[in-house]
């Protein structure tokens, strides 16, 4: 059985239509209907929605087949504990390049200004204070 297909029992097991899937995930125009109809595969991106609008669909069941459907209340405050861990560093990952880049350009803007007072006739302040 394929992804698509053990979606479609997800979803059939939620009660929840194609449509109302299509628009959770803001997914245009039937899109897992188109899917189902073609027994396509379904892209990275596509799983990502689904793995954080449906956090207790069991990505090893989605995935496998193995193991149940949907989590327990343990396994799915297990799992939000490791994706709350894995967004906090990614976020400090994002923060710490945001920072870098912010330090490489004041750096750049503090070497434009030095190359601006020199063409100016003044001694740098940095020059001042190794003198």
């Amino acid at each position: 059985m394929k992804v698509i297909e053990r979606l479609q029992l997800y979803f059939s097991e939620k009660k929840m239509s194609l449509n109302s899937v299509d628009k959770s995930l803001n997914m245009g125009g039937g899109y897992f209907g188109k899917q189902i109809k073609n027994n396509a595969s379904i892209g990275s991106d596509v799983l990502q929605k689904i793995i954080l609008s449906y956090p207790d669909l069991n990505l090893v069941w989605l995935m496998t087949g193995q193991g149940d459907m949907i989590l327990t209340a343990n396994e799915l405050a297990e799992a939000k504990i490791r994706v709350n861990s894995k967004l906090v560093e990614k976020s400090n990952d994002d923060l710490i390049e945001i920072l870098q880049t912010q330090v490489k350009y004041q750096a750049y803007m503090i070497d434009k200004l030095k190359q601006q007072v020199i063409r100016l006739g003044e001694t740098p302040v940095t020059d001042i204070a190794n003198k």
